[in-house]
Parts: C-alpha cells; structure tokens; sequence
C-alpha cells in the first residue's frame, strides 16, 4: 500500500509538544484581542494586566489578572520575542517533565511572577501584561534539566557573531545581563524604579521559579545525563529530536 502523507512540520510540532504551543497560541490569541478587540488599545491591556496599586485594594476580578496578564502583549516586537523562546526551548522541558506538569508549572510561575512584582512594588500605577516571567521560567527550568546542552544564537554584543555555547553558560550570560540591567542606574534615571527594570526584575523572578521547579522534578525523577543536544532557531520549530 502507499506510503501514508507525512503531515505538515507545523502540525507535527504541535503534536509533539502541544502544551507548548497552545500557550503560544493563547498568547497570540489574547494579544489580538487587547490590539482589535473591544475596548482595544490601553483600555484593555490595563483591564487585563496587573496593576500593583489597583491589585491589593481590588477585589477577586483583580487577582484573575495574574493569569490573564500572561496572554496580553504590549507590542508585535515584545510578542514574537517571547513566542521565539517559548518555541524554542519550551518543547524540550515539556517532553522531559511531561504535558500536563509542564502546563501546571507555566501557570504557576507566570502568577507567581506578576504577584512578586506587585509585592515589590505595591504602589506601582504602571501595568503589567506579557509571558516574559512565565519564558524566563522555561529557561530556568532547561538550564537545570539540560545543562550541557548546546546553543547556538546570534549575540548583538559580539556584532551578531554565531556562538556554540553550553547552556550553562549561555542561559547564566542571560541571567546576569538582567540582573546588571535590573540595578544599572539608568533604570531609575526618573528618581524611581522603571518599566524597564520592571521587566528585568520579572524575568529574574521568573528564572529563579524555574530554576526551583526543574530541580524538584530533577532530584524526583533523577534522569540519566542528557546528551549534547543543540538548540538553534531552525531546529524543526524547536521539537526535539
């Protein structure tokens, strides 16, 4: 009999880690509605993001805003960002830990992010919407999991120069550069702390979440050492192989 068609290389990714990529879709989805949707526009991304002042003196509807605030994008440039990550190495800690506690753990340590933010800065007027605490938390979690991994990335401080880096070492570059952009002066030029360190800050909680979760699933399961896996931007929609 003939050979039965493959399906398309989209619909295998998703197949193989779909939890990855309905987060993705939902992200996609809730960032649409906030740009076209009624009452689009900032109306609606401070309807659906958390606002530190407004979440500790609101009532219920408020609190649901620490999980709908993951799904609302401010730009089509901070969107791709967080779905090129997501992708990319989201794939690989949902095949090691499995779907369902993968999807648990996005849920957890996006909330978790956003209410560490608001606790931070309880009186902050300035809203919080975005995946970055929930991605940088993926990230925590395949550096603990898979730390000699190899990732292969353009790096804009060495003229966009292709490095083969561990994990280890790519992953805790990253983590230092938020952590150096967190307290650079420059942050709170205004005489406060400012969005822009909001956002470190976010994604430094959310890493360290990961970096926690990965280790309780690592001491739970204790798997045999990964192999050298490499992860690059064309790496069949970040499936892995």
């Amino acid at each position: 009999s003939p050979a039965r068609p493959r399906p398309p290389r989209l619909l295998r990714a998703a197949r193989a880690a779909p939890v990855s990529h309905a987060l993705a879709a939902g992200c996609v989805l809730g960032s649409l509605l906030a740009a076209v949707g009624p009452g689009a526009g900032p109306g609606a991304q401070r309807r659906w993001g958390v606002v530190p002042a407004e979440l500790w003196g609101g009532g219920p509807a408020e609190w649901t805003t620490l999980l709908t605030s993951q799904f609302v994008h401010t730009g089509w440039l901070h969107l791709p960002a967080n779905l090129l990550f997501l992708l990319l190495f989201g794939p690989w800690v949902e095949r090691r830990v499995g779907g369902l506690p993968f999807l648990l753990g996005c849920l957890t340590v996006g909330p978790a992010t956003a209410l560490g933010h608001a606790t931070l800065h309880p009186d902050s007027t300035d809203v919080l919407v975005g995946a970055s605490g929930t991605v940088a938390g993926v990230l925590g979690a395949f550096l603990l999991l898979f730390p000699r991994a190899r990732i292969t990335a353009l790096y804009p401080a060495l003229l966009f120069l292709p490095l083969r880096l561990p994990a280890w070492l790519a992953l805790g570059c990253w983590a230092a550069v938020q952590w150096l952009a967190a307290r650079s002066p420059d942050a709170g030029a205004g005489g406060g702390t400012s969005t822009a360190a909001f956002a470190h800050q976010s994604h430094l909680l959310g890493f360290a979440l990961g970096l926690l979760l990965g280790r309780l699933h690592h001491r739970r399961t204790r798997p045999a050492a990964p192999g050298d896996a490499e992860i690059t931007g064309k790496a069949r929609g970040g499936v892995p192989r």
